[in-house]
């Protein structure tokens, strides 16, 4: 390993055979997770943020799923995710799905981040899973997503959250553009999948394909899922794939009608919303100093409810 990569400062992925193995994910910049269904994307999320809420530090979760389909998974693995939710640690986002293309250019990006800081960032989170991105995707006009997707990533750590985002195989040309895009700018790029063996049964692997904290060849994991565990990482094959097995896909995404994006799913105490609206011209990126949060942020098609800050639960 060079000096270069000893410099780039890590965060526990939440699997110490992982972090072993990379060592950490890249701080304040984003991680990429794919995979089939039900390869153990959500289960990596969990144990990302109960890296952090263990060190009695706050963080987020992103989901279009219930919260409740959250806490059945969580609590079948015995790891409880329930009493960091109580004590206003661990915030959860629904990530509403019907929005389409509502995010055309950088004014608009601009009023989303905005309204998105004013929710979280009076919690002081380090940590954000975004599980899954598909609905954060489809909200960026086709002609925007690229450029649109990776400036809002880019906010995330200029916020200073280190994100992971999931996301299925893409089965379309122009989905697979968008994750080529992703795999590109990411700090590290891993995928989730199953392989049968020759005897019949399967092995689930955990392939490396990107990280700036170590040098290629990148490492294939073989792990597996325990409880009161999670992921559990086997031996290290550090010779890498050239194909990994990729064949589930996408479905296509539904037209989708105008609506807000996040709401509260998890609510300690009472909540709070702001809404906002839209406006239109067309730039393409956001500008490379560092956010600082409108006292007032602007009016925008997306909205985000959040629990508010409750002053009694203890701080990180």
């Amino acid at each position: 390993m060079n000096n270069e990569t000893q410099e780039i400062p890590c965060i526990s992925t939440g699997s110490p055979g992982l972090d072993q193995g990379i060592r950490g994910f890249p701080k304040e910049d984003f991680t990429l997770v794919t995979g089939a269904e039900a390869t153990g994307k959500s289960i990596l999320c969990l144990q990302f943020l109960l890296a952090s809420l263990k060190n009695d530090e706050r963080a987020v979760l992103v989901t279009p799923s219930p919260v409740e389909e959250t806490l059945e998974l969580a609590e079948g693995l015995k790891l409880s995710i329930q009493e960091y939710i109580d004590s206003n640690q661990l915030i959860i986002l629904q990530q509403k799905t019907k929005v389409s293309g509502i995010l055309r250019n950088r004014e608009d990006l601009e009023q989303m981040l905005d309204a998105l800081e004013a929710e979280i960032l009076p919690w002081e989170p380090n940590r954000m899973a975004i599980d899954s991105a598909l609905p954060l995707i489809g909200m960026f006009h086709p002609d925007y997503r690229r450029s649109g997707l990776l400036s809002t990533l880019k906010g995330f750590g200029k916020m200073g959250l280190t994100t992971m985002l999931t996301t299925r195989m893409p089965a379309t040309s122009e989905a697979m553009a968008v994750k080529k895009a992703l795999e590109e700018n990411s700090g590290c790029t891993i995928h989730m999948d199953e392989q049968r063996r020759v005897d019949g049964d399967t092995q689930r692997r955990l392939v490396c394909r990107k990280a700036r904290t170590v040098q290629p060849p990148y490492p294939v994991f073989d792990f597996t899922i325990e409880d009161s565990l999670g992921i559990q990482i086997g031996d290290a094959n550090k010779t890498p794939l050239s194909s990994p097995a990729e064949e589930v896909k996408m479905k296509p995404q539904q037209k989708r009608s105008r609506h807000s994006l996040f709401a509260a799913a998890a609510v300690p105490k009472k909540t709070t919303q702001s809404s906002e609206e839209a406006e239109s011209p067309d730039q393409p990126k956001v500008p490379e100093k560092t956010r600082q949060p409108q006292t007032h942020p602007p009016k925008s098609a997306v909205s985000f409810m959040a629990p508010k800050k409750n002053e009694d639960a203890p701080k990180s």
